[in-house]
């Protein structure tokens, strides 16, 4: 892969940087987080124009993950909240059925 980077005139640290990126996005992809998988490759928009990105401004791998797992608990709880709402929804429905139906 090394011969596409260089006609692009792309260094090694170039190389090392965009397939780290591209495989936390993939990762995160496999999870189903696409928006964190977007913001992800978003970083790497000012290497590819050629801009220097202050290091406060890079995720780590730490980080991505955390926040894909975050994001992943949060979707998680959301869905065990609806699934409970709707399982009361249903007894409500039942219970005034049979209430309907015994008068």
């Amino acid at each position: 892969m090394g011969s596409r980077f260089s006609l692009l005139e792309f260094d090694q640290a170039d190389e090392d940087v965009i397939e780290e990126v591209a495989m936390q996005a993939e990762k995160l992809c496999e999870g189903r987080v696409f928006r964190a998988a977007f913001d992800i490759l978003r970083e790497l928009r000012p290497r590819l124009c050629r801009q220097v990105l202050p290091a406060s401004k890079k995720l780590s791998t730490e980080e991505a993950d955390a926040m894909a797992q975050r994001r992943l608990e949060k979707r998680l709880r959301q869905r065990e909240e609806r699934r409970t709402q709707r399982t009361g929804e249903r007894v409500e429905r039942s219970a005034r059925r049979c209430k309907d139906k015994s008068t």
